[in-house]
């Protein structure tokens, strides 16, 4: 799964708000934060829905994703207001004297870090489950058309995160 993407276009994101500075940064940071923390919680909830799956198959029933594509559909829009606050963060960011950064980066260096850590676990936890998910279902085909299909849509969501990174 090409999760690195979705990371690199996050670190450049937080990248860029180290030079934020003016009336509004402290707004577009909190924004950051809440877009990280917005995107930990789809990964949680598509993670979710993966094992819900799992556990209803190994009841009895039919193995589908169909909650969890949905979840992963929502991550895509999480993706695109990334873009919306990183074209934000671009306007103001030009008006920020070294010092003003400092003090930015030192007052939001934990909120950024541990939102980025948890994001990353999250990640890194729905990789798992899915690798897991293949390796269960290796020799049923709708089952793994399913997994095929929510990866599809997971990359969906990493597009707009693979733009900022080539910016």
């Amino acid at each position: 799964m090409k999760r690195l993407a979705f990371v690199a276009g996050v670190i450049v994101l937080c990248a860029f708000l180290s030079g934020c500075s003016g009336d509004n940064v402290d707004g577009l940071i909190l924004d950051t934060i809440q877009m990280l923390q917005s995107a930990t919680e789809n990964m949680r909830s598509v993670k979710a829905k993966v094992r819900d799956a799992v556990e209803k198959e190994k009841a009895g029933g039919k193995f589908e994703l169909t909650e969890a594509v949905k979840a992963a559909g929502q991550l895509k829009t999480v993706s695109e207001d990334a873009v919306k606050i990183k074209q934000k963060i671009e306007k103001v960011r030009k008006q920020v004297s070294a010092e003003d950064r400092k003090v930015l980066a030192n007052k939001y260096k934990d909120d950024i870090s541990g939102a980025f850590r948890e994001l990353l676990k999250q990640r890194d936890e729905l990789s798992k489950q899915i690798a897991d998910a293949k390796t269960a279902y290796h020799d049923k085909p709708a089952a793994l058309e399913e997994i095929s299909n929510l990866q599809k849509k997971l990359r969906e969501a990493e597009g707009p995160f693979e733009a900022m990174a080539r910016q």
